[in-house]
């Protein structure tokens, strides 16, 4: 009787292994999924709006604060005979919009498990808008299952590259876009200055802007 149980549990055991291997597929596919997504478009969206806010809190550690930085390490007030510069113009381009800063908030805040749950793998698939079979078999499965599926999931990664590559140009898009929006903002609710620097810093974000708009739409030409 035990050597039968023993031989039912290895068959249900390699059966599991098999429904979870097939999961993994249906998973990838939801995820990649060519024609996109809400969560993919969300993921997209919410990680180029971070980058954006990072990247705007490095150019504004260079261009702002080390110089400033500089002239106060100077001994005898000397920084104070050096020219400051449009800092106050470049400034404008550097502020963080509020949600921006939410985002960064939540990210440094999150943290998704190296492997899910059971239950956090089921909704998950459901909202990346998977079936209601595939979500109710994930919940079924034990963790030592779902440990298969997401290892199964990663090391298959190389088969979905083309996808992968697409949501890449997806992102870089999604990003170049979003800095063209900044910097035309900021222009819009600034009144052009007079001091010769200061347009200077204008005109070059017009141009950066324009060059970021236009390879944002070359972009996503490619990807459509």
């Amino acid at each position: 009787m035990s050597d039968n149980s023993g031989a039912i549990v290895k068959a249900n055991k390699g059966f599991a292994s098999d429904a979870t291997l097939t999961l993994a597929k249906d998973i990838a596919d939801i995820l990649f999924a060519p024609g996109g997504n809400l969560v993919q478009n969300l993921l997209i969206e919410e990680s180029a709006t971070a980058v954006n806010a990072n990247v705007k809190d490095a150019l504004r550690q260079l261009l702002v604060n080390n110089p400033e930085s500089f002239r106060s390490s100077l001994p005898l007030g000397l920084g104070n005979f050096l020219p400051k510069g449009p800092v106050h113009e470049v400034e404008k381009y550097l502020s963080k919009s509020e949600r921006e800063m939410q985002v960064q908030a939540l990210l440094q805040k999150f943290s998704l498990p190296e492997t899910p749950a059971p239950s956090e793998l089921a909704t998950m698939i459901r909202t990346m808008g998977g079936s209601t079979k595939t979500a109710s078999s994930v919940e079924r499965m034990s963790n030592e299952d779902v440990a298969i599926l997401w290892k199964s999931i990663r090391e298959n990664v190389p088969i979905y590259g083309p996808r992968v590559m697409r949501l890449g140009g997806k992102f870089a898009s999604t990003l170049l876009n979003k800095v063209s929006d900044n910097i035309d903002h900021v222009i819009s609710t600034n009144a052009e200055s007079t001091v010769l620097p200061e347009q200077v810093v204008r005109n070059s974000a017009k141009s950066l802007s324009a060059a970021a708009k236009r390879s944002s739409d070359a972009i996503k030409s490619r990807v459509q």
